[in-house]
């Protein structure tokens, strides 16, 4: 529990805004500094992240070896993890499969070139739970669309799709934990021991919403692939106008939830009509 807690707000991609925040309301340093700083939308172009992402990331750490910070914990993402390989170690050979995993991966690179930095690197697994806009929330926000079309919720791929989650909380703890043990330098996985798949958190889904799912299977999803931006487009298209009744029924007037998928989404959460 904190006695108390100051809230600033700045760029930390600029140098000098980030050098002002690496210091308390009594101009005192800082112990710990956690990096949860970082462009999570997906579809941004590429100056984004490299801005939002990288930048944030290295300053923050380059400003918290000059200041003396006991540990710095950068949350970095298992994005940096080839997709189409089965469980991933902290070892496993890396190949981004967004462009947020790309530019973590080359912060997580620079951060052992800083001199003096004592610093911890956390990958989780995709994060639900409180504040989750881009993890498991997508899914469940088709599952409301489809309960508003009645219809049957069609998926890419198959139910053994690997979709390895960790709650917000349990990151959290996780987070707390490593600022006092590990390795510095070291990397470390978070996941839940859940195992989750396309299946289970499909079936999960529809028990919530009382609708019906399949699969359109491996032949063809990669035929979707190779016209994806008609595939995205049509289903978001498909997708708004029930969302936009099932918020107005329910008296919602603004959320910042929306149907709205980027392609890099509809790799793991597509939908055909």
């Amino acid at each position: 529990i904190f006695k108390s807690v100051d809230f600033c707000q700045a760029n930390l991609s600029n140098p000098s805004s980030c050098q002002r925040l690496f210091k308390d309301s009594n101009g005192l340093g800082f112990d710990y500094v956690f990096n949860l700083a970082a462009e999570t939308k997906y579809g941004q172009t590429e100056e984004v992240y490299k801005e939002l992402v990288y930048n944030v990331s290295v300053n923050c750490a380059r400003e918290a070896a000059a200041t003396g910070v006991k540990r710095f914990i950068e949350v970095s993402t298992a994005q940096v993890y080839n997709s189409d390989k089965g469980i991933s170690s902290e070892d496993s050979k890396v190949d981004p499969w967004t462009l947020i995993g790309k530019h973590k991966l080359e912060a997580e690179k620079s951060l052992a070139t800083i001199p003096d930095l004592k610093y911890v690197i956390l990958r989780p697994a995709i994060v639900y739970g409180i504040g989750d806009k881009y993890g498991i929330t997508p899914r469940l926000i088709i599952g409301a669309v489809y309960r508003q079309l009645k219809e049957k919720m069609e998926l890419l791929w198959t139910k053994d799709l690997r979709m390895d989650t960790v709650h917000v909380h349990d990151l959290s703890r996780a987070m707390w934990h490593i600022k006092d043990t590990g390795t510095n330098g070291e990397i470390y996985n978070v996941v839940d021991q859940g195992h989750s798949t396309q299946g289970s958190i499909s079936e999960l889904v529809s028990t919530i919403f009382g609708i019906r799912y399949g699969y359109h299977g491996t032949v063809l999803s990669n035929l979707a692939r190779l016209n994806m931006t008609d595939v995205v487009d049509g289903s978001n298209e498909k997708h708004l106008g029930p969302w936009s009744e099932a918020c107005n029924e329910c008296g919602i007037v603004n959320t910042p939830l929306t149907p709205y998928l980027d392609k890099v989404l509809y790799m793991y959460i597509g939908l055909l009509l």
